[in-house]
């Protein structure tokens, strides 16, 4: 009897993973146009003041979670990376495609969080 070896199936993310981050973005602009606290005339007048708590740059939730996120999503891809070990013929190939991985992500965060949001 010959042993076969099983193989795992490859999992990929369901189509309604991907799209939780645009539908968040499409619901906080539109809450944004229609919140009580949005005056279309007040827009441009002065920059300093701030309609509500989230709209400034320096509360809270904006400090730790947007401003460090990239922080804790580093920490993450490097504890991954310190703790995956991928098979030894594919070893290089694994690590350069996590360097791109890595970099073509950290481009789309930096023009999300500058472009998009303004700078800190």
């Amino acid at each position: 009897m010959a042993t076969a070896q099983r193989r795992l199936p490859q999992t990929r993310p369901s189509t309604y993973l991907l799209l939780v981050y645009p539908i968040i973005l499409a619901l906080g602009s539109t809450w944004s146009v229609i919140s009580p606290s949005f005056d279309p005339q007040a827009l441009g007048l002065d920059q300093n003041v701030k309609p509500n708590y989230f709209a400034g740059k320096g509360n809270l939730v904006n400090q730790y979670f947007v401003k460090l996120g990239w922080l804790w999503t580093t920490l993450a891809f490097t504890l991954l990376q310190l703790t995956t070990r991928p098979p030894a013929s594919s070893k290089q190939k694994h690590y350069v495609q996590a360097a791109i991985r890595y970099a073509i992500v950290t481009t789309s965060w930096y023009l999300v969080t500058q472009w998009f949001f303004g700078p800190a």
